[in-house]
């Protein structure tokens, strides 16, 4: 079970002052389960995803995997989550399975294609 609580983030605009991203956003995404986060352009959707998959620091609040809290008793381990940006991440110069490979070869430090 995944359960954000109270999460919000913030940026300093270029007046300095904070800008609000993400507002108290609580929600908890059972197992098994299939989810959307879904919203207009610019509500802060690719930000919620970034801060679960620890890509971002929240400003406030707190994540909990199987209600182990992720800020103060570690990390997922990479088997657990998957985070796939919204922008290509593939390189031109390489086949799609050596895209692949090498992908999986970050997140796991094993080859998952054998030549």
């Amino acid at each position: 079970m995944l359960t954000l609580d109270n999460i919000s983030y913030q940026i300093a605009a270029p007046s300095n002052d904070i800008q609000p991203i993400l507002n108290s956003i609580s929600a908890t995404f059972y197992i098994p389960s299939f989810s959307a986060i879904l919203g207009p352009s610019g509500c802060g959707k690719s930000t919620l995803l970034k801060i679960i998959a620890g890509i971002l620091e929240p400003s406030q609040g707190n994540i909990f995997w199987n209600r182990r809290n992720l800020a103060t008793e570690g990390d997922l381990l990479p088997g657990q989550i998957g985070y796939v940006p919204q922008f290509s991440i593939a390189h031109e110069n390489l086949t799609v399975a050596e895209n692949i490979q090498i992908a999986c070869q970050l997140r796991t430090n094993q080859f998952l294609l054998k030549n």
